[in-house]
């Protein structure tokens, strides 16, 4: 008989697969969990700088507005007129300190201390310095009152105006500077919506500035009515309506009431062009023309 060969045993260190896929799974288990946890420590990490970073950032908007405040406080006493200078010391004093504020906030590279800096700026120029401007041509001009010329030698009320119409235009010029720097500093729409709009209020003090200079030009122009009427004396005295033709005439080639208004009004005005900025001085000659004009009707309707 032929013996039938023995079948072969498997062997029973052979690894099987259902041990592969386990031993897998659990290695993939672990890399996820260990991702998990680093992800977990960098958003905690980030969470603390944040509010570190932002903790930072209000202590310097607190510095920055401390040191904004008593700044301009200061330049405003400490104000003093220069030989021969149209505007007081306060005027440059004060916009050089706001602009240094501007340009350490832009620099800063933050979004919220930009915008929070540039509502103290506001908030200084409305008060106190605007106030003090408005007080201080009250008061100049009560005391200009009681000199024979409102133009003597140093009008203090002049100065004021003058300060109004410079401070306006640097208003806009920080203004203007802020839109400049930012194109480069903020890159992000949403970050120059919010500064398009925080620089929105530094454009409304400016017309409010304008708004104080514009009252006072109308107080100067109550101030010389006494004068101005005296102008429109010449009128009532020389002009005449019933004229014969040589008198008709002789008026059209030399009106003696135009040349000599025109002579008087010109030296009751023409002081004030060396002691006021061209703007204030424009707006001075206009205001009384208008004055004027408003007599001559009257006068005229009479």
């Amino acid at each position: 008989q032929q013996q039938q060969p023995q079948q072969q045993q498997p062997n029973s260190t052979t690894p099987t697969t259902p041990t592969t896929t386990t031993t897998t799974t659990t290695i993939n288990t672990s890399t996820s969990n260990a991702n998990n946890s680093i992800s977990l420590k960098i958003a905690t990490i980030n969470s603390d700088m944040t509010k570190k970073l932002q903790d930072l950032i209000n202590s310097y908007i607190k510095i920055e507005e401390y040191f904004m405040v008593e700044s301009v406080q200061k330049a405003i006493k400490m104000d003093e007129q220069g030989e021969g200078m149209m505007v007081s010391s306060m005027v440059d004093d004060v916009f050089f300190i706001l602009q240094q504020s501007t340009q350490r906030s832009i620099d800063g590279h933050n979004i919220y201390g930009l915008c929070a800096t540039i509502n103290y700026i506001v908030s200084c120029l409305n008060s106190p310095f605007k106030e003090v401007l408005a007080k201080s041509f009250k008061d100049q001009l009560a005391k200009s009152n009681h000199s024979r010329n409102p133009s003597d030698s140093k009008p203090g009320h002049l100065i004021v105006l003058n300060n109004i119409d410079v401070s306006s235009g640097y208003i806009l010029k920080i203004k203007k500077d802020v839109e400049n720097r930012c194109d480069k500093a903020f890159p992000v729409k949403e970050d120059k919506d919010k500064i398009k709009t925080t620089l929105a209020d530094l454009q409304e003090v400016s017309k409010q500035f304008r708004h104080v200079l514009e009252t006072g030009i109308e107080q100067m122009t109550n101030v010389l009515q006494p004068k101005v009427k005296k102008l429109l004396h010449i009128f009532e005295d020389t002009v005449s309506y019933e004229l014969t033709q040589i008198e008709y005439s002789n008026n059209e080639i030399n009106d003696p009431f135009v040349q000599q208004f025109a002579a008087e009004s010109t030296e009751l005005l023409k002081p004030f062009q060396s002691l006021l900025t061209p703007f204030n001085y424009d707006s001075l000659i206009h205001s009384v023309v208008a004055s004027i004009t408003k007599r001559l009707e009257k006068l005229l309707y009479q």
